[in-house]
């Protein structure tokens, strides 16, 4: 009996649990009472992760006999499935005789709520519906034969086959460490010929080729070791490791998402799930995967310790709702990325592998989701926060304007300010959320700003009527004023996410340039791919926009990735460049008004640029003449500069007014028609370069209204020559 137990015990050191476990199950065939072998039964079960097993086993040994190995065994079992008070419960009302067993039940009575009853009490029956809903244990795997001569040769055959395995990993260590890396796969190799597979070689050999830069290699070697001994967490990690360097991030997710339930629960696969998340940018998510730090060994404890004060430390309570936001951003993730599928039905060539490029392209766009949707929750709560501040300084404001227009009580000047606010957010809604509502940094320069500019130069030009004016011209002005306030408020408040959205997409898409032209002709292929949509104008709207975008992307950023050495092959880099920037732009005729065969030919065009791109062969990418550099029309930015030139100028003499006022003191009746003058200028500046032809159409209304007056000419007045005949 003893001599089994102490064999299982050193099968179960070797990594050959299953033998471990059939040698214990003989030993308990031919002693059903002793209760050491039950307890390494046990044991072995929590080892190989079939809990309910040795929690039923170890239950009804603590039940019969109160011995307190038993015991010690079942809150072993609870404490490794993170249940800390029913840990507590199984030891017992007394206190354990040796030292080492107090201090665990000390430990699980402060875990479990120390001197608070209460508390207590509500986790255990936490706990105890998690054990009722804890995953079944996975089939036991067929035991061998339990005869035990039978038995103890399989031992003996393993026993030699550790000897020569051992041997070898002890020797390929020291050619590791002599960095003979090339030796050290060569005798794997040989090994693995000769005498068949071991998932302990296997898994060397795997690392081998890691530190070799032969990712792939390493993956198919961990794949088949894994194959071999499916229950080894330790292969799982090294996999998910090499994954996540690769950033394959779907892939590791995988692995772990295929793990059976009950070793999903593991201590070391949370800690790698963790990792996971961590990889790819996602504390909160990251955090909650570690689970319960109380039931992780002390050195994941102490590394998640580490990255919860990298990632904010107490700061993240200020949080609302993290996890939230990071779910998410993985659904969107998930669903962006839908059209990858297309990547699995390209004609590739024989030598080329598309998942390399398929994993790269899945983490640019894991990452654009991650910088939009981070910066989108701080811009909503920096917007809410921004309307809520200037909301209450707009009630304060518009009280004391009530107050002063119309002479009643407080109570009556705070219900009117407070009505004026509900007015001003409505105005703030309807005319810069609807109206003028932008959401590039153009749309802001063409339409928020004048807009914001014009509302509040009417309300300053309201308020500042001839004293004659009504009184309630003032709350007009300041309603007017409020809501530009408003506007400004909110918009300097989202400004600074809305910047570092625009700096860390424009920053990934410059370190990524052939994963973003990818991006946009995979949506493509994918839309394409529905014979519905192709009819529907909002899809061929969206199709050409793509097209453009990869078009820009192939023109600028895949150039300037390549970073070429001399001015000569930059100039043809970048005359190649424009010439197959100006094909893909060809394409959206056909997009436009297609005919009999077109969207084949589309499609047909499309994958094959997608595959020349994929693998590096840009000197196929189809190519034309560009266009001449007077027919390219004018960039947004520049367009945006000289949208800021004319509002410099259009407000150019309020300014004027506003900077010499403290110098000329001019008076009152003086400085009021400087400023109607300067916002009239204003304003018909603003309406001139809005639309130039303004001009012709007040001469066309000046034209309709004379039909009215006298048919023949003002003699007073000198005929109007046309254009071509003035000199």
């Amino acid at each position: 009996m003893l001599l089994l137990r102490r064999l299982a015990t050193v099968e179960s050191l070797l990594g050959h649990s299953d033998m471990s476990l059939a040698l214990l199950n003989l030993a308990g065939s031919i002693d059903d009472s002793d209760l050491a072998t039950k307890v390494d039964q046990a044991q072995q079960l929590l080892e190989l992760r079939y809990f309910h097993g040795a929690v039923e086993l170890l239950t009804n040994v603590a039940e019969d006999e109160q011995d307190f190995q038993a015991r010690e065994g079942l809150a072993e079992v609870y404490q490794a499935m993170g249940m800390s008070a029913l840990a507590l419960d199984a030891y017992g009302e007394g206190w354990p005789p040796w030292s080492r067993q107090r201090w665990a039940r000390w430990r699980l009575w402060w875990r479990s709520g120390g001197p608070f009853r209460l508390i207590r009490r509500r986790r255990r029956k936490q706990e105890e519906a998690m054990l009722r809903d804890w995953p079944a244990d996975e089939p036991v795997p067929p035991s061998p034969p339990a005869d035990i001569e039978k038995l103890l040769s399989s031992v003996a055959v393993l026993v030699n086959e550790d000897r020569r395995v051992f041997a070898l990993l002890e020797h390929t260590h020291r050619l590791i460490e002599t960095e003979e890396l090339a030796v050290a796969a060569a005798l794997l190799r040989d090994d693995l010929e000769a005498n068949g597979p071991s998932a302990a070689l296997l898994c060397r050999l795997a690392w081998v080729m890691h530190l070799q830069g032969q990712d792939s290699a390493a993956l198919s070697h961990l794949d088949e070791a894994r194959r071999l001994n499916p229950r080894d967490l330790e292969t799982v990690q090294n996999l998910v490791g090499i994954l996540i360097s690769l950033k394959r991030f779907r892939d590791a997710l995988a692995v772990v998402d295929g793990m059976p339930p009950p070793d999903r629960k593991h201590p070391d696969v949370r800690v790698a799930v963790g990792e996971i998340y961590r990889a790819m940018g996602l504390p909160a998510l990251s955090l909650h995967a570690y689970g319960d730090p109380w039931t992780l060994p002390s050195w994941h404890r102490k590394g998640r310790h580490r990255y919860w004060w990298r990632s904010g430390g107490p700061l993240r309570l200020l949080l609302w709702r993290p996890r939230r936001l990071e779910e998410g951003v993985l659904r969107k993730w998930r669903g962006y990325t839908q059209h990858l599928r297309v990547l699995d039905t390209l004609p590739w060539p024989a030598q080329f592998d598309p998942t390399e490029i398929g994993a790269r392209l899945d983490w640019h766009i894991q990452r654009s989701v991650l910088i939009v949707e981070r910066s989108e929750a701080i811009k909503r709560w920096a917007g809410r926060a921004a309307l809520l501040g200037g909301g209450l300084v707009a009630w304060l404001s518009l009280s004391l304007v009530a107050r002063r227009a119309w002479p009643h009580s407080l109570a009556w000047a705070a219900v009117m300010g407070f009505i004026g606010t509900l007015v001003s957010f409505g105005a703030l809604l309807i005319v810069f959320f609807r109206f003028a509502n932008a959401t590039t940094w153009y749309g802001v320069l063409m339409r928020g700003a004048p807009t914001g500019l014009v509302i509040l130069s009417s309300g300053y030009a309201v308020t500042r009527l001839p004293p004659p004016a009504p009184a309630w011209f003032d709350v007009v002005g300041g309603l007017l004023a409020a809501t530009a306030g408003l506007a400004l408020c909110y918009f300097v408040a989202v400004t600074p996410s809305a910047i570092w959205q625009t700096v860390g997409l424009r920053r990934l898409w410059r370190r990524g340039p052939r994963e973003d032209i990818l991006d946009e002709l995979l949506d493509i292929l994918d839309g394409l791919a529905h014979p519905t949509r192709r009819n529907e104008l909002d899809w061929r709207s969206a199709w050409m926009s793509r097209l453009e975008r990869a078009a820009v992307t192939l023109e600028r950023r895949l150039p300037a990735a390549l970073r070429p050495s001399d001015p000569v092959t930059a100039a043809w880099s970048a005359e190649r460049a424009r010439g197959a920037a100006a094909a893909v732009r060809l394409l959206k005729r056909q997009i436009t008004a297609p005919v009999e065969g077109s969207w084949d030919r589309l499609t047909a065009i499309l994958r094959d640029e997608v595959v020349v791109i994929a693998t590096g062969d840009l000197g196929k990418l189809r190519w034309t003449a560009p266009p001449s550099p007077a027919a390219v029309r004018r960039s947004r930015w520049r367009t945006a500069v000289v949208v800021l030139r004319s509002i410099a100028l259009a407000a150019a003499p309020l300014a004027v007014v506003f900077a010499i006022q403290p110098v000329l003191g001019l008076e009152a009746q003086m400085l009021q028609w400087a400023k109607v003058t300067g916002l009239a200028w204003a304003v018909l500046y603003l309406l001139l370069a809005v639309d130039p032809t303004v001009r012709e159409k007040i001469e066309a209304a000046q034209a309709v209204g004379s039909l009215f007056g006298a048919t023949g000419p003002d003699p007073g007045r000198p005929e109007r020559r046309e254009p071509h005949q003035a000199r």
